[in-house]
């Protein structure tokens, strides 16, 4: 993930943004029929396993993981804070 993000430009913010909103839809809702009124970014992936078929503590775990694995470059770049 890193050499991704590292090398296609744009990457980092579509991984990033979607980490910050699928954390956002699991502590606030984690109710699939409000992603298309509240959550507009997550309505194209809202059949995908991981928002439909998982827990909303799995959702967190895997997202914190893959911010944490992104720290190293999410710091320098305040847009994505």
């Amino acid at each position: 993930m890193e050499r991704l993000c590292d090398h296609i430009d744009g990457t980092l913010t579509f991984v990033a943004v979607l980490a910050f909103n699928i954390m956002d839809y699991s502590f606030a809702s984690n109710s699939p029929a409000d992603i298309p009124e509240n959550f507009k970014l997550l309505n194209e992936y809202k059949d995908c396993v991981l928002l439909s078929k998982t827990s909303a503590e799995t959702r967190v775990e895997t997202c914190l993981l893959v911010l944490s694995i992104l720290s190293y470059t999410l710091p320098k770049r305040a847009d994505l804070m």
